[in-house]
């Protein structure tokens, strides 16, 4: 249902608004600064694996976790030095299965 509703036109002045945390869906570029807050605030500084977080977007937010997750919301806080990773990786910003992180 999330996919669908993300899919939609924008510019048809549909807007789909979720009760469980008050984001509007349809914007051109989707603001994903909730996410991260949600995200912050349920992992804290505790260790957590990308699959938690993935799991974790899908049913906790309005947000999907192919789309607004990896490249949109992880990448940037560790670009920021806000998310360090605990795992080895082949490059910086990826999150391969298996990737463990932390909120700094």
């Amino acid at each position: 249902m999330k996919e669908a509703m993300w899919r939609a036109d924008p510019l048809g002045g549909e807007r789909y608004q979720d009760t469980t945390d008050e984001l509007v869906l349809f914007e051109p570029e989707p603001d994903t600064s909730q996410l991260l807050k949600a995200l912050t605030a349920h992992f804290a500084d505790h260790p957590f694996s990308i699959e938690d977080a993935e799991r974790f977007t899908l049913l906790s937010t309005a947000y999907l976790p192919k789309a607004h997750l990896k490249t949109r919301t992880l990448a940037p806080a560790e670009r920021a030095e806000n998310l360090e990773a605990l795992s080895p990786r082949k490059r910086k910003a990826t999150y391969p299965a298996g990737t463990r992180l932390r909120f700094l």
